[in-house]
C-alpha cells in the first residue's frame, strides 16, 4: 500500500508489521475482489476499497497528516 501523506506516530508501534508476500497477496485479493465492483470513482466499490486501505494504514501504525473539512485527521482525500 502507498504511504504518501502519512507519518509514523511519535513512538513506534509495539509490533511493526513486516512486508510479506502473503500480506501483499491478501491485500491485492481484497482490492481485486468482484465485490468491489471495479472500484470506479463515486461507486460503493470505490468507497469500500478506500476504507480498506485506510484501515490497513492504521493497522500499520500510520496516522494521516491531512484533515477533512471538519478538521479531523483522514487518509481519505
Amino acid at each position: 500500500l502507498a504511504v504518501a501523506g502519512c507519518r509514523a506516530p511519535g513512538a513506534a508501534p509495539a509490533a511493526v508489521q513486516r512486508p510479506s508476500a502473503e500480506r501483499f497477496l491478501a491485500d491485492v485479493s481484497v482490492l481485486a475482489a468482484d465485490s468491489l465492483e471495479g472500484r470506479l470513482t463515486g461507486t460503493r466499490g470505490n468507497d469500500l476499497a478506500a476504507a480498506y486501505i485506510a484501515d490497513r494504514l492504521r493497522a500499520l501504525g500510520l496516522r494521516p497528516v491531512v484533515t477533512d473539512a471538519g478538521g479531523r485527521p483522514t487518509f481519505l482525500q
